[in-house]
């Protein structure tokens, strides 16, 4: 739902903000456990649609608590931070996945594109 209020209904980031915030809520009054997926999301949309690269940054390690190998996570977390110039810690993401899927295509493209703007 998030994901259709704000780009498609041109709804801004709070409104994504508090579906995420809802589906957090919902899993843990129902007792079920987080789901990586809503952090991985919720993240992506701070930091695409809000520019929260510190919050996104938080989200997407609680999203790495839920499930130590969520590659779509790491595969975003990387790739912001490769956007931020961080070169390190981008580098440390993508090669994390690449430890136990050693041929994600997205990830090894993500890493190429990394590799190819840092300096």
């Amino acid at each position: 739902l998030a994901q259709l209020r704000t780009p498609k209904l041109r709804q801004g980031a709070n409104s994504g903000r508090m579906c995420y915030q809802t589906a957090e809520r919902e899993l843990r009054l129902s007792g079920l456990p987080q789901s990586s997926h809503v952090y991985t999301a919720w993240a992506s949309m701070e930091y695409k649609k809000a520019g929260e690269h510190r919050r996104a940054r938080e989200l997407f390690r609680k999203a790495l608590e839920c499930d130590p190998r969520c590659s779509a996570a790491w595969l975003q977390l990387g790739v912001m931070e490769s956007d931020l110039q961080n070169w390190d810690k981008a580098q440390e993401c993508f090669e994390e996945v690449l430890t136990y899927d050693k041929r994600n295509s997205r990830v090894l493209q993500a890493y190429a594109i990394m590799e190819s703007k840092r300096p």
